[in-house]
């Protein structure tokens, strides 16, 4: 078993706003020497968190889906063309997954 508090993950800057905490690391960063490089079928999961206020640019990734758990805060994301009104009822507690290639856009969530 592996458990890895996020402060001991070491921030990367994402999309000029986001700040990345890498818990476990996979696929191409595998490595059973390091006891968070770990995952053989994830590419990371990550405790990310958004400045307030601040969007990530709208990209897409060709090469993984993301699943995104809210902790906290509030938002709307743009996917495709669509934002929903209100795509994530209750907000907090809520996972959902964003398929590969699919353009997405992060608005508003101070933290995720």
């Amino acid at each position: 078993m592996v458990i890895r508090n996020w402060r001991e993950a070491l921030p990367s800057i994402v999309h000029d706003f986001g700040i990345d905490y890498k818990l476990l690391k996979g696929q191409a960063d595998f490595d059973p020497k390091q006891e968070h490089c770990c995952m053989e079928g994830m590419l990371y999961v990550a405790y990310a968190m958004l400045q307030e206020g601040k969007a990530y640019e709208a990209h897409a990734h060709g090469d993984h889906e993301e699943v995104y758990y809210i902790i906290s805060g509030c938002g709307a994301m743009t996917i495709g063309e669509e934002t929903p009104e209100n795509p994530f009822p209750g907000l907090q507690s809520n996972a959902f997954l964003l398929q590969e290639y699919r353009s997405h856009l992060r608005p508003g969530f101070p933290e995720f």
